[in-house]
């Protein structure tokens, strides 16, 4: 194991209720610009691996889980 965090779904709802609190609502990003941008603003997402995240915020979108 590379140490990692695995992102999950539930990850990133709490990423995005804290986003929409700060005016940002996530759900009209796309998938990329979500994974970007929590990968370099919020540190749960530090160390994720970036292919692995945009398919969790795919399934997020969606509203299934990981």
């Amino acid at each position: 194991m590379n140490g990692r965090t695995i992102p999950t779904t539930q990850m990133v709802a709490d990423a995005a209720a804290r986003a929409l609190a700060n005016g940002h609502d996530l759900k009209t990003w796309t998938a990329h610009r979500i994974a970007h941008d929590l990968m370099r603003y919020d540190a749960d997402f530090e160390g994720c691996d970036y292919t692995r995240l945009v398919s969790v915020a795919q399934l997020w979108k969606r509203g299934l889980s990981s």
